[in-house]
């Protein structure tokens, strides 16, 4: 509750305060209000309202400081809201609506299908051209923007084609000896700062980030089908992931035109999620 004091000597004659204290993020603010004062020569009421004082100063100091660290870390990250080359790896159910909807966001200058054999390289393609082609004849998209969405997609069975990419989606298959191979060739191969994501919906994203050789640079996005209309898209953290990383695979999901979000490496959390997105879906 505010308390009342007199003004002392080199204050306000005849004023009174009210001092009230409110503690907020560790730290004391004091507000100072001066009560009205009323002149004898002209009645006329002043108010003087001071500003906020903080205490505990060298604290915020401190605090400052050993931030310093982590927002020069946060820099290297922050030099573009999204990534201009993009991968997908798996151009089935799921992969080949993601890499789609990453196409047709128009964001990036290109994306990178790949796929180890042939034959299913050329049945993710065929998906993506028949789901184009759909959008076109329900006058969904023009068809320029079909073919300048179709144009931005380099379909590939050499996984070398990945290297210069700024971001992985992985959408294998939910087995991890396979995840396991695959990762750690595309950990080879890959510049080193380029991030992966799988799309994953049970499979732990920690194991699969050590298995990169890079678990800072290693986040979920999970997906749900179908990809092209499906808004929700879940973003995957683990107890490694680096920050600046998070946000910007945050970021990506929102560019794309999809809704994010922000989940902690859990299978429970995920099937949750999961479960309303799907009985959404049935609403559709």
């Amino acid at each position: 509750m505010p308390r009342t004091n007199k003004e002392g000597a080199g204050g306000l004659a005849g004023a009174s305060r009210k001092v009230s204290t409110d503690t907020k993020n560790g730290f004391q603010i004091h507000h100072i209000f001066k009560e009205p004062t009323r002149t004898t020569s002209n009645q006329t009421i002043t108010m003087t309202i001071s500003s906020a004082l903080l205490s505990h100063g060298p604290t915020l100091l401190r605090r400052s400081k050993a931030s310093i660290s982590a927002i020069q870390q946060q820099r290297l990250f922050a030099s573009a809201s999204s990534f201009d080359k993009v991968g997908v790896i798996g151009l089935g159910l799921m992969g080949h609506g993601i890499c789609q909807v990453a196409a047709a966001s128009g964001v990036h200058s290109s994306v990178v299908a790949y796929e180890p054999e042939q034959q299913y390289l050329d049945k993710g393609k065929e998906r993506i051209e028949t789901s184009v082609a759909k959008l076109v004849a329900r006058e969904k998209i023009t068809r320029q923007v079909a073919d300048e969405t179709l144009g931005r997609i380099t379909y590939t069975t050499d996984m070398s084609e990945l290297a210069d990419t700024d971001f992985v989606v992985e959408a294998v298959i939910e087995n991890m000896d396979l995840k396991r191979d695959l990762y750690s060739n595309l950990g080879n191969v890959c510049k080193p700062e380029t991030i992966f994501a799988s799309n994953t919906s049970s499979l732990s994203i920690t194991e699969m980030a050590q298995f990169s050789g890079r678990p800072q640079n290693f986040v979920g996005v999970h997906f749900f089908n179908p990809v092209q209309i499906m808004k929700l898209v879940e973003v995957i953290r683990t107890e490694e992931t680096n920050p600046a990383v998070f946000d910007r695979a945050l970021s990506w999901v929102t560019d794309i035109g999809k809704v994010p979000v922000s989940c902690g490496d859990t299978p429970g959390t995920k099937f949750l999620i999961g479960a309303v997105a799907n009985e959404d879906r049935k609403l559709l």
